[in-house]
């Protein structure tokens, strides 16, 4: 059963009212980490982790974000250290991907409350 509401025809006078967000949804070729604290401990994960990085969600939780390579946690300190990060931010990391260095672009934001959330979906493919 298909629990997503209908889309109605999208042109140019109705753009800005097209549903495109859906609180709980991830993109199926992206994915979502919520990180907490000084060492960005992944708290949340979204459950496609596992397809673009080679790892159950369930296995990065509580775990620190550099269990997914040193770069990825070097642009989110970067990134985190700069601002207030109210809106998202552009990154560009690499990510181990069954034990290989793969490219991720997406982007992250602080939400209230203090996480940290890194969207990201790979560059090429996986």
């Amino acid at each position: 059963m298909l629990t997503s509401p209908a889309f109605g025809q999208a042109d140019l006078t109705n753009c800005e009212r097209e549903l495109i967000h859906f609180a709980g949804s991830v993109q199926p070729h992206g994915m979502l980490l919520a990180l907490r604290g000084p060492a960005l401990q992944v708290v949340q994960a979204s459950a496609n982790a596992e397809r673009l990085l080679g790892v159950a969600a369930g296995s990065l939780l509580g775990q620190p974000l550099s269990r997914l390579g040193k770069d990825a946690e070097l642009c989110v300190q970067n990134l985190a250290g700069q601002g207030r990060l109210a809106e998202p931010e552009a990154l560009r990391c690499q990510m181990d991907v069954r034990g290989k260095p793969v490219e991720f672009e997406g982007t992250l934001h602080r939400i209230p409350g203090g996480e940290l959330l890194l969207e990201v979906e790979p560059v090429g493919s996986v």
